[in-house]
C-alpha cells in the first residue's frame, strides 16, 4: 500500500479537535522553544505496513493550563522532530516539522492526545498521527508508559483505536495502531552544512558567477553518506567525499531572478533530506560596443593556431576544460597587421572527450554569454567567426572542456576607407554550384578522394560581378561515408595548409567559407574523400563603391533563443525576426547581419534557411542536421528593412547570436 502520491499543502486539512488547539499554541509559544533530551518512539500499523518513526529534538514550552468548561482544563505541548513514515515500500522523511500532545485534565487526566501534523520536503502531501490514551505523563506531555495496544474512551463516544491518518479532507486514509515502541537514535548522522543558502548573480555578456563550495560534514554519530540533486537544469553539481561544488550555467534563461534548490539525502541521517536555497539573478546586458566601419582586406587562407603543436603562443598545449587561452593574431607567421580590426576565421576543434561549447571573444573584454561552436559527441567540427580584435590585436577562447583548437584566417578588417580594402555587396543567398545535378562547371560530378575540382563563381546566374575580389559563401558536403576535410582557396594558389570544412561521422555539413577570387574568378577546393559539395551565397567583397557596405564589428549579443520563455515548443515553420528591434541596439541603417546561428533540435533536422524579410524563399541552406546534432554556423543575412525570416525543415530551436552588421 502506498501513501497517496500528492496533496496539496492545505491548512483545511482533516485534523482532530487536538490537532488544531496545537496550531493555535505553536503560534504563541514558537519563541519560547528550548532544547530537550531526545526521545523517540515508533507507531506502526502492522496489518498496512505503516509506521511513523518520531524522533523529537526540542520543545515548545507548554501552554495552559486553559481552564474548559464543568471545570476540566487543558494543557498542550508543542515539540519539534525529525519524522519517517514507512508506506510499504515507500519512505518519505520529514525533518524539523512541528508535533504536540494535549491533556485533558477532569480532576485528573481524563485522556491524553498525542498529534504530529507533518509535511514531506516539497509540501505536497500532510501525514497526521492522532495517537490518543491515558496515563502517567513525562514534564514535556508524552506518555511516560506507551501500551503494547492502544486505545481511548470518552464518555458518550465509547472506544476507538489510534491511528495513522494520510491525505486531506474527503481524501484520507486511517491505519489502525497495533504497536507503540520506543526507538533508538544511537549511531545516527546528522548533515552539518557549511552555508545555508546560495546566491549567484550575472550580467548577460559578462563572465559567468564564480562556483561555490559547501562543505557537508557529520554533526552526529555513525557514518553519513550523502548525494546531491538540484531540481532546476542551470544548476551544476559536482561532489567529492566532503564538499559540493555548484556551478551555474544560464543557458537558455532570460534576465531576471530565478530560484531552485539542491536536495542533500543521507540513508539514515537524523536530518535528511535537507534542502539548499539558489538564487540566481541574471541582469539584463548593457547595449553592446559597436566598432567604427572597417573595409576587408581579402587572404589566402593561412593557419594561424594549432594547439596540437609544441608548445608555443600559436601550438600547444590545448585548452583545459573550464579555461581560456589568448591568441595575439598579429604576431603570427600570417602577415596580419596590428592595425586589423577584426579577423575572418575558421576556428576547429579537436576535443579530447566531449565539448560542450568553446567562445570565442576579443581579448580584453569580458567573457559574453554566447557559444561559438558546440560538439557535445566530441566530434572534430568546424565553424566560420568574424571576430574583433582585442588587446594587442588578441581575441580570447574558452572551453567547458578540455580541447585542441585550429584556428585559420582568410581576411581580415581594418578601420578607415582604406584604399586597399574592398567594401561588401549583399545578395539574397543563392545557390552556385551543386554537383548532385547534371555534369558541368557548376554541377556534376561529385568530388574524388584526393582531388582538387575548380568552381568559377563569376559563371553562376547569381549576379556575381567580373570585379569581386572576395566570395561569401557556404559550403555543405554531403559524404558518402567519413570525410576529412576539404579546404577551398583562390584557383591559381598552391594548396595551403588549412582546412575549410570537417565531417569525419559522414553526416552532411554545412560551413560558412569565405574564399578570395583567383584565376578566372574561380576558387578551388580540394578533399580527402568522395563527396558531393553544395555551394550557395549570400555576397561579396569588392572595391569600394556605390552600394559597398562597410562591417560594424561588435561584442557579441544575443538576438533570439527560440527556448524562451521556457516551455515554448520548437518551432517548424517560417518565423520573421525583427533584428534591429532586438536588445542588440542595432541602427536601422544595416543591411546585412553576421550571425551565429546555432540549432537545437530534439531530432533529426534537414536544413535551416535564412533570407531577407518580405523575399522569397530561396533555394538555399544555412546548416544542417540530419543526425539531430546541436548544430552551428555563421551566416551573413542581408536585409531590407532590419527583419530577417528563418525557415526550419523539421522541429528545432533556433538560438542566434550576432557578431556585427553592414551598414554603409
Amino acid at each position: 500500500m502506498k501513501p497517496p502520491a500528492s496533496f496539496a499543502h492545505n491548512r483545511t486539512l482533516f485534523r482532530p479537535r487536538a490537532v488544531r488547539r496545537f496550531f493555535s499554541a505553536l503560534c504563541l509559544a514558537a519563541a519560547t522553544m528550548s532544547a530537550a533530551a531526545a526521545q523517540c518512539y515508533q507507531f506502526s500499523s502492522s496489518a498496512s505496513g505503516v509506521t511513523l518513526k518520531v524522533d523529537i529534538t526540542s520543545t515548545v514550552s507548554k501552554i495552559g493550563p486553559i481552564s474548559l468548561g464543568g471545570g476540566g482544563r487543558s494543557i498542550t505541548y508543542v515539540f519539534i522532530g525529525n519524522y519517517t513514515l514507512t508506506v510499504g515500500q515507500s519512505t518519505q522523511v520529514s525533518a524539523g516539522m512541528g508535533g504536540g500532545s494535549s491533556i485533558l485534565y477532569s480532576g485528573t487526566p481524563l485522556f491524553t492526545t498525542v498529534n504530529f501534523t507533518l509535511g514531506d520536503p516539497n509540501f505536497q502531501s500532510d501525514w497526521i498521527v492522532n495517537l490518543q490514551g491515558s496515563g502517567d505523563l513525562l514534564p514535556n506531555g508524552l506518555p511516560q508508559t506507551l501500551p503494547a495496544l492502544s486505545k481511548w474512551m470518552l464518555p458518550g463516544l465509547g472506544t476507538h483505536n489510534d491511528y495513522i491518518a494520510i491525505g486531506s479532507t474527503g481524501n484520507t486514509k486511517f491505519y489502525t495502531i497495533d504497536q507503540i515502541s520506543g526507538c533508538t537514535t544511537a549511531g545516527q548522522p546528522t548533515i552539518s552544512l557549511s552555508v545555508p543558502d546560495l546566491v549567484f548573480s550575472y550580467t548577460e555578456g559578462g563572465a559567468l558567477p564564480a562556483p561555490q563550495t559547501v562543505a557537508i560534514t557529520n554533526s552526529g554519530t555513525g557514518t553519513l553518506s550523502w548525494s546531491a540533486s538540484a531540481n532546476m537544469p542551470w544548476i551544476v553539481l559536482s561532489e567529492t567525499s566532503n564538499t559540493l561544488t555548484v556551478s551555474i550555467n544560464p543557458v537558455g534563461l532570460a534576465a531576471g531572478p530565478h530560484v531552485g534548490a539542491i536536495t542533500i539525502t543521507a540513508p539514515g541521517a537524523t536530518n535528511s533530506p535537507i534542502a539548499i536555497p539558489v538564487e540566481f539573478t541574471i541582469n539584463a546586458a548593457a547595449p553592446p560596443v559597436i566598432s567604427p566601419a572597417t573595409h576587408f582586406v581579402p587572404l589566402t587562407p593561412c593557419r594561424v593556431v594549432d594547439t596540437r603543436n609544441p608548445s608555443s603562443a600559436f601550438g600547444g598545449p590545448a585548452i583545459a576544460g573550464g579555461s581560456s587561452r589568448d591568441f595575439p593574431i598579429p604576431n603570427s607567421l600570417c602577415g596580419i597587421p596590428s592595425t586589423a580590426a577584426a579577423y575572418s576565421l575558421n576556428v576547429a576543434v579537436v576535443p579530447k572527450a566531449h565539448l560542450g561549447y568553446i567562445t570565442v571573444w576579443p581579448a580584453g573584454q569580458s567573457q559574453p554569454f554566447v557559444a561559438t561552436l558546440n560538439s557535445l559527441d566530441g566530434r572534430i567540427k568546424s565553424n566560420a567567426a568574424i571576430v574583433p580584435a582585442g588587446v594587442n590585436g588578441a581575441i580570447s577562447i574558452y572551453a567547458t572542456d578540455t580541447t585542441d583548437v585550429i584556428l585559420d584566417i582568410n581576411g581580415y578588417f581594418v578601420p578607415g576607407p582604406a584604399s586597399s580594402a574592398t567594401a561588401f555587396y549583399p545578395l539574397t543567398p543563392c545557390r552556385v554550384a551543386d554537383t548532385r545535378n547534371a555534369v558541368g562547371p557548376l554541377g556534376g560530378p561529385g568530388l574524388t578522394a584526393r582531388t582538387t575540382r575548380t568552381f568559377p563563381i563569376a559563371e553562376s546566374a547569381c549576379g556575381v560581378p567580373a570585379n569581386a575580389q572576395a566570395y561569401s559563401l557556404n559550403f555543405a558536403a554531403i559524404p558518402r561515408g567519413p570525410l576529412g576535410y576539404l579546404t577551398a582557396w583562390p584557383s591559381g594558389k598552391p594548396q595551403p595548409l588549412v582546412a575549410s570544412l570537417n565531417a569525419l561521422t559522414g553526416t552532411i555539413t554545412a560551413n560558412a567559407v569565405i574564399v578570395p577570387a583567383g584565376t578566372g574568378q574561380a576558387v578551388d577546393v580540394f578533399t580527402t574523400n568522395d563527396t558531393d559539395l553544395v555551394i550557395d551565397i549570400n555576397g561579396y567583397f569588392a572595391p569600394q563603391g556605390p552600394g559597398g557596405l562597410a562591417l560594424y564589428a561588435m561584442t557579441p549579443c544575443r538576438v533570439w533563443d527560440s527556448r524562451q520563455p521556457s516551455g515554448t515548443p520548437p518551432f517548424s515553420k517560417a518565423v520573421n525576426l525583427s533584428v534591429t528591434s532586438s536588445p542588440c541596439d542595432l541602427p536601422g541603417t544595416a543591411q546585412a547581419f553576421v550571425f551565429n546561428a546555432t540549432v537545437v533540435p530534439p531530432g533529426p533536422f534537414g536544413f535551416l534557411t535564412m533570407w531577407p524579410e518580405g523575399e522569397p524563399q530561396p533555394l538555399a541552406a544555412t546548416l544542417n542536421a540530419l543526425d539531430g546534432a546541436i548544430t552551428n554556423n555563421m551566416a551573413i543575412v542581408p536585409t531590407t528593412n532590419g527583419s530577417i525570416t528563418v525557415f526550419g525543415s523539421n522541429p528545432t530551436h533556433l538560438v542566434l547570436d550576432l557578431f556585427g552588421f553592414f551598414a554603409p
